[in-house]
């Protein structure tokens, strides 16, 4: 079945003094990188500024308006994905422990509902989750700024995140995290 990986990579990174937050250094690999690697088997659409650096091969697609938000960097990349898409990956790409094992196991839990993502600490991680592309499509055309609004009444299965992989970079004290956990022997190469 058809999928692809929509990933934001949109950000301001206002909570990091502006640094672009997806290509900071994470033991060698940026977060970018490092989401990418996950989508192996998703070929990936990037929703971000024109001049982001990315590995050739790679999509990019960029967002009107900049930095409009996620709701607007989804809708943005759901008109660049092939109409046959089934199965889409709903990524942020300042998520640099997510898997494609994490993805697999998401794509498992869609199930008969409109998705799947995952929740850590009670929380549901809007911007790691898998969908299948034609209730994305509707829930996206219908919602309105924010990712609650996408999700609203959506049949999602929540599936806790027991490994981390939803960990975001969005302040330093978040940068610290990742690259302490990220130098660790177990986690150097993205298990899971």
């Amino acid at each position: 079945m058809p999928r692809a990986a929509l990933v934001l990579a949109g950000g301001r990174g206002r909570r990091l003094g502006g640094a672009r937050k997806v290509t900071l250094d994470i033991a060698g690999r940026t977060p970018l990188d490092r989401v990418l690697a996950a989508c192996a088997d998703w070929p990936p659409v990037v929703v971000g500024p024109a001049d982001l650096p990315l590995p050739a091969g790679v999509r990019l697609v960029t967002d009107d308006p900049p930095f409009g938000g996620p709701v607007s960097g989804l809708r943005t990349g759901l008109a660049a994905l092939a109409p046959e898409t089934d199965l889409v990956a709903v990524l942020a790409a300042d998520q640099p422990f997510v898997t494609g094992a994490a993805l697999e196991r998401l794509a498992e839990a869609v199930g008969g509902g409109e998705g799947a993502a995952y929740v850590a600490d009670g929380v549901v991680a809007f911007l790691c989750a898998v969908w299948r592309a034609p209730a994305l499509r509707a829930r996206v055309a219908a919602a309105g700024s924010s990712m609650r609004s996408v999700y609203a009444d959506a049949t999602v299965t929540r599936v806790e995140d027991l490994a981390g992989v939803t960990l975001d970079v969005d302040t330093a004290a978040d940068l610290d995290h990742a690259r302490a956990r990220a130098s660790q022997p177990t986690t150097r190469s993205n298990p899971e």
